[in-house]
């Protein structure tokens, strides 16, 4: 859910920020999650995902964007590694869970920004349900996960 203190369209510089107020636990992955030994429901569960570009088969369309998961080298950035198949484990798994539980994702998109030390602006956008899970092939020939994500009612218009 909501973290406590932080207002949707609250932005940040640095995704250690994110860490800091709880938004999201990890400095570099994409998605955030407890896994199962620390869930209360006994399954890994995702939290938060990081939407900023670095997947090519993401596609952003605002209040509803498909995801895709992590792994496999399918990032923009990746280079010189041989791309391979995602594997529903980890973070994938999470929101895999998140999807079956129906439980809402907290999203914070990320986008360049000239106005910040680190050139980057991370923005809390809110609390989106992770409607559907399907492994696809991606850009780069591999089998990625796919989640559609759609905004929850009830927030601020984006």
């Amino acid at each position: 859910g909501h973290v406590p203190g932080v207002e949707v369209f609250d932005a940040f510089s640095f995704r250690a920020e994110l860490l800091i107020v709880g938004l999201h636990n990890h400095v570099q992955a994409g998605i955030g999650f407890f896994p199962d030994s620390q869930s209360p429901l006994g399954r890994a569960i995702a939290t938060s995902i990081i939407l900023s570009g670095g997947y090519k088969d993401n596609r952003d369309n605002g209040d509803e964007f498909e995801y895709c998961g992590s792994g496999g080298n399918n990032a923009v950035s990746v280079r010189d590694e041989k791309a391979r198949d995602q594997e529903l484990t980890r973070g994938n798994l999470a929101l895999a869970n998140s999807v079956d539980l129906n439980i809402p994702v907290r999203v914070i998109r990320g986008r360049p920004s000239a106005f910040t030390p680190s050139r980057k602006e991370y923005r809390y956008d809110g609390l989106y349900d992770a409607v559907r899970c399907h492994k696809t092939e991606g850009a780069n020939g591999c089998q990625v996960f796919k989640f559609l994500m759609r905004r929850c009612p009830g927030q601020p218009s984006l």
